[in-house]
């Protein structure tokens, strides 16, 4: 299976954007429809058995959202999110705000890389240290980028399924070279799947994900299919064995995982609407 997380590397982002460098252009241009984190010492509470570290023990309050923790340090300077839900959140700050990431898994880093390691976003099962205090930092559910880290865990874990060596080599980056398989299937699949909020308010999901993935091996153009077997030959699938990629996808509909995924990834999309609006004035109105 999947080895320990590692110590995240900043690398060259893939020639391939999906259809997310939306979230780069969002996080430049500041904070729009997203959600507020109190501002200024005291407003949170640091609370035993939290989420936050030692070096950011106040936890902030975000009312509707369960999962998304805020910290910040005694001196509010700077805030730590950690995102346990399974939606990814756009940070929205003012441009040119520093940001960095500790550890995390080999899975997660290699979502990250489709996207640009600087990318103003966090991930499920990932935290963002950003150098601005509370007050001028906002949060909001991506939906594209929700719903494209869905479709990239699944298709790992369907090569895991099968041969871990093979799902940590489709997870390994890689520094030249042609856009890895995940890279081409993932934007293919996404865009298949239709647009992303409709996806996650789909009761369906694990189905429609699976259209989507049959749709992108019939389409020999798009490259993912070719891309899939050799990734699998690549990892030492005999040659004998080798399944296709609408073969190995078909399933996915009766996954109880990809089902609790997205059902989580909804509920943090729907709650995500009872978080005040997001300013970057220094306290709340």
């Amino acid at each position: 299976m999947l080895r320990e997380p590692h110590a995240v590397q900043v690398s060259r982002p893939p020639r391939l954007r999906l259809l997310l460098v939306a979230a780069l252009l969002a996080g430049a241009a500041g904070i729009g429809a997203a959600g507020h984190l109190p501002g200024g010492p005291g407003e949170g509470t640091a609370l035993e058995g939290a989420p936050c570290p030692d070096s950011h023990p106040i936890l902030l309050p975000v009312e509707g959202v369960a999962g998304l923790s805020l910290c910040a340090d005694p001196s509010a300077r700077s805030t730590l999110i950690v995102n346990d839900t399974r939606a990814v959140w756009a940070v929205r700050v003012e441009s040119g705000t520093p940001l960095s990431r500790g550890r995390m898994s080999p899975l997660t880093a290699s979502f990250l890389d489709l996207v640009a390691q600087t990318a103003p976003v966090v991930p499920a099962s990932a935290s963002v240290l950003v150098l601005a205090p509370p007050a001028a930092v906002g949060v909001a559910v991506d939906a594209d980028l929700t719903v494209a880290q869905l479709v990239h865990d699944q298709l790992v874990s369907t090569l895991d399924y099968e041969d871990d060596d093979v799902a940590e080599g489709a997870l390994r980056l890689q520094p030249g070279g042609e856009p890895r398989m995940l890279a081409l299937c993932v934007e293919a699949v996404a865009q298949r799947a239709g647009p992303s909020r409709a996806v996650l308010a789909d009761a369906a999901l694990p189905q429609r994900l699976e259209d989507a993935a049959l749709a992108t091996a019939a389409a020999t153009w798009s490259g993912c299919g070719a891309a899939w077997l050799e990734t699998k030959l690549d990892g030492g699938v005999d040659p004998k064995g080798l399944t296709s990629l609408a073969y190995d996808v078909r399933g996915w509909s009766s996954s109880s995982t990809l089902e609790l995924r997205g059902a989580l990834a909804a509920a943090a999309a729907r709650s995500a609407g009872a978080i005040r609006p997001a300013s970057l004035t220094p306290r709340l109105g």
